[in-house]
């Protein structure tokens, strides 16, 4: 997938997965640019990831190993995995997950990154209404804790930026409106997750 359409498969899979687990806060949403996604003429919603270093480079060995069993040449890449701080995981008998070998799940800096991130992208934005919408990397890589610390940071930061901020980590959504400091958490029924994933990835490649 093309750095293009990557960008446009998660900025359509953020719109669908809004409408479906939060349809009462959003709906008729529509792909726009800074921000990436609007509902009319009031309210915009960023759409970001969490990054680590090393990421991009672990991202494509993973990819060359992903499923395969552990033999002599798989071992060299998990080495080299390993090198840029994170560990291929074999389950089932072949390499089917990576995670960081540092423990993030207690650690919030790459959340507050992201943040930052776009509060600096989004000083010229012209919308009534920003908010912040953040894919976390891994599956099950926070602590529910460590997200609730985030946004509560995000309230005592005084950065007003965005009205509501919210992190998606499967299996859930975590949305939480700066102002009132009001918190929510949406488990993602896996079907309709997959549907979502099908839907932007047809949008993402013309199809």
């Amino acid at each position: 997938m093309s750095h293009n359409a990557e960008k446009v498969f998660y900025e359509q899979l953020a719109r669908l997965l809004l409408e479906t687990f939060l349809p009462d806060c959003y709906r008729g949403l529509t792909v726009s640019d800074r921000p990436d996604l609007r509902m009319g003429k009031k309210r915009g919603i960023e759409v970001t990831r969490v990054f680590y270093p090393g990421a991009a480079k672990a991202a494509g060995i993973f990819r060359r190993i992903k499923m395969r069993p552990v033999d002599g040449k798989v071992r060299e890449y998990m080495d080299a995995m390993e090198a840029l701080g994170y560990k291929a995981v074999e389950i089932g008998g072949v390499i089917g997950a990576y995670h960081p070998v540092d423990d993030v799940r207690t650690n919030d800096a790459a959340l507050r990154n992201a943040f930052m991130k776009k509060v600096r992208a989004a000083v010229n934005y012209r919308v009534p209404v920003l908010d912040l919408f953040i894919y976390s990397t891994f599956q099950n890589c926070f602590d529910e804790d460590v997200i609730l610390g985030f946004m509560q940071w995000v309230s005592r930061s005084g950065i007003s930026t965005f009205s509501r901020v919210i992190v998606f980590e499967y299996p859930c959504i975590y949305a939480y409106l700066v102002k009132n400091r009001d918190y929510v958490k949406v488990r993602v029924d896996d079907e309709k997750y997959r549907r979502c994933c099908s839907a932007a990835r047809a949008i993402a490649s013309g199809e």
